[in-house]
């Protein structure tokens, strides 16, 4: 079969060439959002934290604050880093072939818009791939910046959400003053009692509706989850900008070479991390619709401390990886990450399946401790599918869809390469 990618351009990554450290962190990064994402699948998103939160007693809580200090604003935002970092290999492979236009990037940055668009209409609603076009769109304006303005541009995008916080607080005061009649307690009860009963309704359709009536309470969650972007979006794209700064310095394709760098930022974001993580663990369920200094500073901590948690794990997996720790666990979560869009997606539909009325009606039913325990699950079953899979074909599904649509019909190669198998230690 002839390849009719054109000889000047770029080419996709051949398996050979992929570097199981990338792979590594994805599958990591894998259960952290299987972790936060089943607790927003099972229960409305108006009633899974703060004081309308279901589960409220010790246990529970004690699962909710782990997940929220391990992974929440942290697993998206390692995701998005490597998401920059993939960016900046494909611009490097472009620079090889010049006069190579965009086209290829142009048609992966589309399949993932369509790939988020249907995770929203069919799954769920907390769909992120939307959010990787749309940043994937606005990198093109960064491929020629030197890195220090790189730096520069993702310290402000993480300053961003504060400046959107100090607005709701502006309008909110605003409103409160041209209200001369009103109170800020008889407009909270109001609003918490209009949540409560939104997330009532989403209970009763996402539990006995039919698909239609299901997927009408999908975009409406889907329409009020927007108003969180002005705080996460920056976050992610400061990520993705970070990414392309440390694939431009080399330091994630031969991780092996760089420890005094990778040292230096563990140590530098460890403190980071664990203050700001810590304090938007300790407070996201005490803070209410009012912006006050709670607000600013479990914002701030989920921001600061998320970026900087995920930065921590880049170097704790460096370590893992260069030590030669564990070596057939590390193989079997690498297999997950080569297929992390198909894995992303699958958890998803094996979630909403058991959670909503067209599958075994589980939604509002479970607490936060058994959701997290059944994602753990399926993420044990999803690594042991990569396994299997692997040692058959060359790509997980939908990875292999994308790269069709991206780079048209290629030569496949002659066998799959033996994945997975014990990764030995890096020299």
């Amino acid at each position: 079969m002839s390849d009719p990618i054109p000889a000047g351009g770029p080419r996709p990554t051949a398996p050979g060439e992929r570097h199981l450290f990338f792979d590594l962190l994805r599958g990591a990064a894998l259960l952290g959002i299987a972790l936060v994402n089943v607790q927003l699948m099972s229960v409305p998103y108006e009633i899974a934290h703060g004081e309308l939160r279901l589960w409220t007693d010790p246990l529970n809580t004690s699962v909710q604050g782990v997940v929220r200090f391990l992974f929440e604003s942290t697993a998206f935002a390692l995701f998005s880093l490597l998401f920059g970092a993939g960016f900046q290999r494909l611009m490097q492979r472009r620079a090889e072939h010049p006069g190579a236009g965009l086209g290829t990037y142009g048609r992966r940055i589309a399949a993932l818009a369509v790939l988020g668009i249907a995770h929203v209409v069919l799954l769920w609603f907390g769909d992120v791939l939307l959010l990787y076009a749309g940043g994937g769109v606005v990198l093109l304006a960064f491929r020629k910046c030197r890195e220090r303005t790189l730096w520069a541009w993702a310290g402000g995008c993480l300053v961003l959400p504060l400046v959107a916080l100090s607005g709701f607080a502006a309008l909110w005061q605003g409103a409160m003053a041209a209200d001369a009649q009103g109170s800020a307690e008889a407009w909270i009860e109001a609003y918490n009692a209009a949540a409560w009963e939104s997330g009532q309704a989403y209970i009763e359709a996402y539990r006995h509706g039919t698909f239609g009536e299901i997927v009408s309470a999908r975009l409406s969650e889907y329409g009020f989850a927007l108003w969180t972007l002005p705080f996460f979006g920056p976050q992610i794209f400061a990520a993705m900008l970070i990414g392309v700064a440390l694939e431009r310095r080399g330091v994630l394709a031969e991780p092996e070479r760089h420890g005094r760098f990778f040292q230096r930022m563990f140590w530098m974001a460890l403190p980071v991390a664990v203050v700001g993580k810590g304090i938007y663990a300790a407070t996201l369920n005490d803070i209410g619709v009012i912006p006050d200094a709670g607000a600013f500073a479990s914002i701030a901590g989920a921001v600061w401390g998320g970026m900087a948690m995920a930065l921590v794990y880049v170097g704790a997996t460096r370590v893992v990886r260069v030590r030669g720790w564990a070596p057939r666990l590390v193989a079997h979560v690498a297999a997950a990450g080569r297929m992390a869009l198909t894995h992303y997606l699958a958890q998803s539909l094996i979630a909403t399946t058991l959670f909503f009325s067209y599958g075994l009606g589980w939604y509002g039913r479970i607490n936060t401790w058994q959701a997290v325990a059944l994602m753990i699950a399926v993420y044990g079953l999803q690594i042991g599918v990569s396994t299997w899979w692997f040692r058959r074909f060359t790509y997980g599904p939908l990875e292999a869809l994308v790269r069709r649509f991206s780079y048209g019909r290629s030569r496949p190669p002659v066998a799959p390469p033996p994945l997975p198998s014990p990764m030995p230690p890096c020299a």
